[in-house]
């Protein structure tokens, strides 16, 4: 569980978001927040269903005004440093456990990560190689809120193994 945090922080956070990346390195070295983060259900994302479920409670009543919202720009006009979060986050965990323990057993996130195109990406270069004077149109059912359909807008970058793999 230690792992999944320090990669989002690393890799979801750093240089985006000095708030979350200073608190997912927090819980991965705290043992009563990784342990209260053990109530997600098996195979979601426990960093941001664990901070979505921070964030309802902090965004209601009765945390409402709690010291910790001065550090969300969303809460509050912050008035303290992102990088000095993680003590009010902590005692704000603790003081409200049993309800982030159940919102985090009983909901489930969906991301809708424009990162779901690169798969596509690939497919449409196939049909535009297979049909190369066809026009194609897209149509998107489901419940990522027509974000797919902007695949064209966005910039990808591929991987590949070893020159030798498979």
């Amino acid at each position: 569980m230690s792992a999944a945090f320090v990669r989002f922080a690393e890799y979801e956070c750093r240089g985006v978001s000095p708030l979350y990346e200073t608190l997912a390195l927090g819980i991965a070295q705290d043992p009563e927040l990784l342990a209260l983060a053990g109530a997600a259900r098996a195979g979601q994302p426990v960093p941001n269903l664990f901070f979505a479920a921070v964030h309802l409670l902090l965004s209601g009543e009765p945390a409402k005004g709690d010291p910790l919202a001065r550090y969300y720009p969303d809460l509050a006009e912050p008035t303290a440093r992102a990088t000095d979060a993680f003590p009010a986050f902590r005692r704000f965990c603790l003081a409200h456990a049993g309800a982030i323990a159940e919102i985090i057993g009983s909901r489930s996130v969906n991301t809708n990560e424009v990162g779901r195109c690169a798969v596509l990406r690939l497919g449409y270069a196939d049909i535009a190689r297979i049909l190369p004077a066809v026009p194609f149109a897209l149509v998107e059912i489901g419940a990522s809120a027509g974000l797919n359909l902007f695949w064209d807008n966005f910039c990808y970058e591929y991987e590949c193994g070893p020159a030798h793999a498979p």
